[in-house]
């Protein structure tokens, strides 16, 4: 299929990788160093290898060295290959390292304010911050989140018109929306950055705020969809930079002012500012000498949503057996019976069916207890009924792994307001669902 590929790549790669591997006698090895390579004759279709191991890199040895001749069939050396030597990598202990706020340094206006500025938002917090950052002499427009598509449209071309630097967005605590963020970041991507902009969004509620005063567990999580799209949306357009910044409710706004001007390009993790304006940023903290660990009681329930995923028929094996629990998979429309499946993989043509038909057969091989309902959790009274129904025909619900969601695809500048719903259903309702849904029962762990 690709003998052409000779024609231009007269000793391939891949051909030179095979030939050269025959001499492996155990897995995991992986090329390290070679220390000659004779190329004699362009490679032939059809060819032959003839490898030796060197003497005392065999057996209990990490490293093994090879030579190797590849001769077409008449018996004419075409390339040879000595001191070529692999690897058996030793493989490190996993070890898994807790996020923790760490002190930042508190930044400080410039000496030369910024020209133009805009800052989108209402009440109290942005006329207080306007007010601020006019005193420091910047060049300050002060407009209100855009509620249309139109308006967003009309806010962007202003940006781009002022070829303003800096952009303030205060989102709103009452309702926390996402979309006219998107809708301007769509519309600035259509147009075309023609110079960089730096982006600040300042909220409550997106990130858990262990240990630190400021932190409010009350706080509505839904401004982490705006954190989310701004992470994402820098990554497509490298003009555009920022971060999101965490606020305590009564944090004062020469803080949020010093954030603004003061911004790196560079920084793009979030950031957190206390009720005492010191400066929080995250970073791994001491690995864990034991991971913490779950358990659940016997026959009882671990339920999980996407069901008939690759991610929960996966895992569904290792938690069945390991906990001894009972497995409820939750999934979307309807599935053919048992015992239907050994006819379906015999006479269906729908390769993804059949894989889902031969991971349940192999659960079951398994002695994995597994009850199959069909549910979409976006829906909390179709949601709140099968819980209802397995919780009294499998037992207590003990723990729950979300795993179902769709994959989006392409950039955001192509893509409609639809498709994000679309793709945000099982991860934002269906998460919230599945909360609000469980908080009777006595979980040990909600993944």
């Amino acid at each position: 299929e690709y003998w052409a590929d000779l024609e231009e790549i007269p000793w391939h790669p891949a051909l030179l990788d095979v030939a050269a591997s025959l001499a492996l006698d155990r897995s995991g090895l992986v090329p390290s160093g070679c220390r000659e390579i004779r190329l004699f004759h362009p490679l032939d279709p059809q060819l032959y290898s003839f490898v030796s191991r060197v003497e005392g890199t065999t057996g209990e040895t990490n490293v093994l060295t090879v030579n190797c001749l590849l001769l077409d069939d008449t018996g004419k050396v075409l390339v040879e290959i000595r001191g070529l030597s692999f690897l058996a990598p030793v493989r490190p202990q996993a070890r898994l390292y807790p996020l923790e706020w760490r002190p930042r340094p508190l930044l400080q206006f410039p000496e030369r304010p910024a020209e133009s500025l805009f800052l989108v938002g209402a009440g109290e917090r942005t006329t207080r911050l306007a007010v601020k950052l006019k005193e420091q002499g910047c060049g300050v427009s002060v407009e209100a989140i855009p509620g249309t598509a139109a308006r967003a449209e009309k806010l962007a071309a202003k940006v781009l018109e002022t070829g303003c630097n800096r952009l303030c967005w205060i989102l709103p605590e009452s309702e926390p929306v996402w979309q006219p963020l998107f809708a301007l970041f769509k519309r600035l991507l259509n147009y075309g950055l023609r110079q960089s902009l730096q982006v600040l969004l300042v909220g409550r509620g997106a990130l858990a705020l262990d240990g630190l005063s400021g932190g409010d567990s009350l706080a509505p999580p839904d401004n982490a969809l705006a954190m989310g799209l701004l992470s994402s949306v820098i990554q497509e357009e490298p003009l555009l930079s920022g971060h999101y910044l965490e606020c305590a409710e009564d944090v004062a706004v020469e803080c949020v002012a010093d954030e603004l001007l003061g911004m790196d390009f560079r920084e793009t993790e979030p950031i957190v500012l206390d009720r005492q304006g010191n400066r929080f940023g995250r970073e791994p903290g001491v690995p864990l000498a034991e991971p913490e660990t779950f358990n659940v009681s016997e026959n009882s329930v671990v339920v999980f949503s996407g069901g008939l995923g690759a991610m929960a028929l996966t895992l569904a094996e290792t938690v069945g057996s390991r906990f001894n629990a009972r497995i409820a998979l939750l999934h979307r429309g309807e599935f053919p019976a048992a015992e239907q499946w050994q006819e379906l993989l015999e006479e269906s043509n729908d390769s993804r069916l059949s894989w889902r038909i031969k991971q349940l057969q192999r659960l079951h091989a398994a002695g994995i207890d597994f009850h199959l309902y069909s549910c979409d959790i976006c829906q909390a009274d179709a949601l709140q009924q099968t819980l209802a129904e397995l919780r009294a025909e499998l037992g207590p619900v003990q723990g729950v792994i979300h795993t179902a969601g769709l994959a989006g695809a392409g950039f955001l500048m192509h893509k409609q307001r639809d498709a994000f719903e679309e793709v945000l259903a099982p991860k934002v309702s269906g998460t919230r669902n599945l909360h609000d849904l469980t908080l009777d029962d006595e979980l040990r762990f909600f993944v």
